[in-house]
């Protein structure tokens, strides 16, 4: 644990996908709760929205999972993948600002008393390994396609804690 090594000048976690072209949020650690099984994602930062939204898309409730989805200065959307962009882009019917988009992250997160918000998981197979997005789902259906395969399974291992790694059976 970095904070029992003695806790350094400042210790920032952010969080932002990819999508969206920037951070989102951030949170400044300064101490962690004993027994803490993961670090708050923090709170929107300037020019950034964060909603947390259920399946339908409505608000959900305060300490209630529900998905991120970022507002505000985002992303256009995936080059050449105007179906994506459709499914992942969408108007933002909540900010109320015309031609607004938001961007549904696929991640889960719930707000904590605190003010900040916790990140959940996932909704979807997207892991991320060593900093490389990765849709298990997709490499499934690939090793599929080979005449010699009649069916896999794709998923991720950490038999050793800090060292995640696929496996396909």
């Amino acid at each position: 644990n970095i904070l029992k090594a003695g806790a350094p000048g400042k210790l920032v976690n952010a969080y932002g996908p990819t999508e969206g072209c920037i951070i989102a949020s951030c949170y400044q650690i300064e101490s962690l709760e004993e027994g803490a099984t993961s670090i708050p994602i923090g709170h929107a930062l300037t020019n950034v929205m964060l909603y947390l939204l259920d399946r339908n898309l409505r608000p959900v409730p305060f300490g209630v999972p529900g998905e991120i989805c970022i507002g505000g200065d985002i992303g256009l959307g995936y080059w050449r993948r105007p179906e994506l962009t459709r499914q992942k882009f969408i108007p933002d019917f909540i900010s109320g600002r015309p031609g607004a988009t938001f961007y549904r992250t696929g991640d889960m997160a719930r707000l904590r008393a605190d003010g900040n918000l916790e990140f959940l998981g996932r909704t979807d197979e997207h892991v991320t390994i060593r900093g490389v997005r990765i849709e298990l789902g997709a490499i499934q259906i690939a090793l599929s396609s080979h005449p010699d395969v009649s069916e896999a399974v794709v998923l991720v291992r950490e038999d050793h804690p800090g060292s995640r790694r696929l496996v396909a059976y």
